[in-house]
Parts: structure tokens; sequence; C-alpha cells
């Protein structure tokens, strides 16, 4: 929304004062670059790299952790849409029950938290680098914005998407090209129609997710303990 950047921000790429990701100073176990294995850094304070907000105000829309969405995953979804794009979507058939999630996450490469990069995963889906913020028609929750309802552009024009390919598999940080993202599921570049809403200027924290289990409305998350992820003030994960 504001403008057409490949991040939250807008086009400027992404650095320490705008997203937590994986930079060069980021390693994931399984991975080394230089003949170096570095440390797993896990996600910073919600309120964090204010330089990264989106034009309303919002926190960490890329990196940090990745974000569930509504919509569940269709991969030609762009392509057939007729009368203009429709959010929330839904499927009913068995065969198409994966959820989306956005953003990328502290783990992930810079090329990821392109705001076009969708990932398809199942809904059971636990990981230390997917969180969620919440969102409403109505606006009920304490600490949302109003963003406008209009008319925006989504998705990635051809000329774009070659170049998010290219540098996907030049990145020898993470090779997320290897790993299952589909970058052609975001064409082609088209219109969307939305209706106003509110959503949170913050992920859930997992302080706000102790008084929702307290209230007995959530479930308990899995364990974070081994990537150091408890404080009150990051991002709730493993839901």
């Amino acid at each position: 929304r504001g403008h057409n950047g490949r991040y939250a921000w807008g086009n400027l790429p992404p650095d320490s004062s705008k997203a937590r990701y994986c930079d060069d100073q980021c390693k994931d176990s399984k991975y080394s670059v230089g003949g170096k294995i570095r440390r797993r850094l896990g996600a910073d304070p919600v309120n964090s790299h204010p330089e990264g907000r989106t034009m309303d105000g919002l926190y960490n829309l890329s990196g940090n952790v990745r974000e569930w969405i509504l919509d569940t995953y269709y991969d030609k979804y762009y392509e057939t849409i007729q009368g203009g794009a429709r959010d929330p979507l839904y499927f009913t058939s068995a065969a198409r029950q994966e959820k989306v999630y956005r953003g990328g996450g502290w783990d992930d490469a810079p090329t990821i938290l392109d705001v076009t990069v969708r990932k398809a995963v199942a809904p059971d889906k636990r990981g230390s680098d997917i969180g969620f913020r919440c969102a409403s028609s109505s606006g009920r929750g304490g600490g949302m914005v109003a963003i406008g309802g209009g008319s925006y552009t989504r998705g990635i024009n051809d000329e774009d998407l070659d170049e998010l390919i290219e540098a996907c598999t030049k990145d020898d940080l993470r090779k997320k090209c290897e790993y299952g993202y589909r970058f052609g599921d975001q064409t082609p570049y088209h219109e969307a129609t939305l209706s106003e809403y509110k959503i949170d200027l913050f992920p859930v924290t997992n302080g706000m997710y102790k008084n929702c289990l307290a209230s007995g409305v959530c479930r308990e998350t899995a364990s974070t303990t081994m990537y150091g992820l408890n404080d009150d003030d990051q991002p709730v994960t493993m839901l």
C-alpha cells in the first residue's frame, strides 16, 4: 500500500536498521558460509526496526517472523481471478488446504523478505520463525490501525520475477529457491480491491499470548526454549 516497492518500507535493500533476517552474521546450523558455521539469532522484540515500518506504521511486515495469513493457498489464483481479487481466499477442496504465510523471517535470506513472496504450508506446521498478527473488519482489538479501502497492485511482473529468481539462485547464504518457494505463483501483476480493515501494528507477542492462555481462549504453543525466543516482547511462534 502506498508504493510499489519490493519490501514493506519501499525499494531500499534490507539492512539491520530495517529488518531482522539472515544476513552474513546469521547462519542456519545446517549450512556454512566460507567454511564457518554461525549460530541462529532468533527474533527481535516486535517494536524493533522502526526504519522498516510501512507508511501506516506497521512494524516487521518484512522480516523478524513470517506471518500466517487467512488465505488458503492456490498457486494459480492470480491467473484465474474474475472480477477483481477477493480477500481472504477460501477453498473447501481437501486438495487445497495449504495455508499461506508471508514476509520472511529471522532465518531467511533477504530475497524472501520481498512482499510478493508467498509460501504454502500445511496449517498444522509449527516453526520458530512463524508468527501472526490480528486483523479485523470491525477493528475491536487494541493497538490496531485502519487501512483504507481501495484498489492496490499485487503480484510481480515478469521482469522483476526474473530478477528475483536470479538473486535467489545466486544467494550463497540461503539458496531458498531450492526449498519449496514457488516464485511463479506471484504472476501476473494485477489490481486487488480491498474493503477498509484494521490490523495490529505489531505481531502478537509471547506476553500477549500468555494473557490469552490465562483466559482459556488460546492453546499452548510448542516449546521454543532451544531458540531463546520466549521473551515477553518477542513475537510468539511455534503455533
